[in-house]
């Protein structure tokens, strides 16, 4: 409180400050449980608060985690507003990171991560691809490649989410075997370098994804029983209950397939879960194979 005043904050200052903090620490775990859209909704709320207050370190987080969320959540314009707003805050060696990943404007005249959504949404899928490869190969060189340790962990972060992101893309375009081989990139590294069990967990889950799509069904449950296992009831049902449920139904074990889908429906309406892994899709899946038990 000594510091607060010395720094010259009113009373309203000071009681925002404190509220943007719980803000802030709220996120973590609202997110590992998947509740995309209230952590969204609560961001937008105090986030000209954050601004008014001028504190460079908040704002760039609060468009940071804006922009991470609408990614997730499918909203490519609103992941594209508030990622360059985070991108104009950057500076120095920062901002030079960033550039040498995305390069200093995209030919859709953005520097914004939507990258290779933005012509897959114009069908052109090959360019798509390779901007996303390109994308990899500059967050892979900023995360293991350089000997600088600043921001290391953020960088193998960002370089794990690009993983992911193209993996995706992989699977929309059939080529499983460079999917497969991608996720496996992302579960070996993630093991030795972060052995984060969310980071781990997401490399699995997209492995089960992959095997999904090409009808490789008990590999899914190979993959993703390991995955869920690590977190059963938080993170692993967000993330890995649907393609499990599916897998196991696709198999013939119907009533243990459709316990997880409920399981994961009744889970995605409590936390609230954003757009790509809503659980509309749980819902008429679960009921299309109570179909077959009659």
């Amino acid at each position: 409180m000594a510091m607060e005043k010395a720094e010259g904050l009113s009373d309203d200052q000071r009681k925002k400050r404190v509220i943007v903090d719980l803000v802030m620490k709220r996120t973590h775990p609202r997110h590992m449980l998947g509740a995309l859209r209230p952590d969204v909704e609560e961001f937008e709320k105090y986030l000209g608060w954050v601004e008014a207050l001028g504190d460079k370190d908040k704002i760039r987080f609060f468009y940071s985690q804006l922009s991470g969320h609408y990614y997730w959540m499918g909203e490519a314009e609103k992941d594209d507003l508030y990622y360059n707003k985070y991108f104009d805050t950057l500076e120095g060696e920062e901002r030079a990171d960033i550039e040498r990943v995305y390069g200093p404007h995209l030919e859709h005249g953005s520097v914004a991560p939507a990258g290779g959504y933005s012509y897959l949404r114009e069908g052109n899928c090959e360019t798509a691809v390779l901007i996303e490869q390109r994308i990899l190969e500059g967050k892979r060189d900023l995360a293991f490649g350089s000997t600088d340790s600043s921001g290391k962990v953020l960088k193998q972060h960002a370089f794990f989410n690009a993983c992911f992101r193209l993996t995706r893309f992989y699977r929309m375009m059939g080529q499983w075997q460079k999917g497969l081989a991608l996720c496996q990139e992302a579960l070996d590294l993630s093991t030795e370098y972060s052995r984060i069990s969310a980071r781990i967990m997401q490399a699995r889950a997209d492995l089960g994804n992959t095997y999904l799509s090409m009808g490789e069904y008990d590999k899914v449950i190979a993959e993703c029983e390991v995955a869920l296992g690590m977190s059963p009831s938080g993170f692993g049902i967000s993330m890995i209950a649907t393609q499990l449920g599916d897998a196991y139904c696709r198999t013939g074990q119907l009533d243990k397939g459709i316990a997880l889908l409920e399981r994961r429906k009744e889970y995605a309406k409590r936390v609230g879960r954003g757009v790509i892994v809503e659980c509309e899709y749980c819902l008429p899946l679960a009921e299309g194979y109570h179909g077959h038990l009659s």
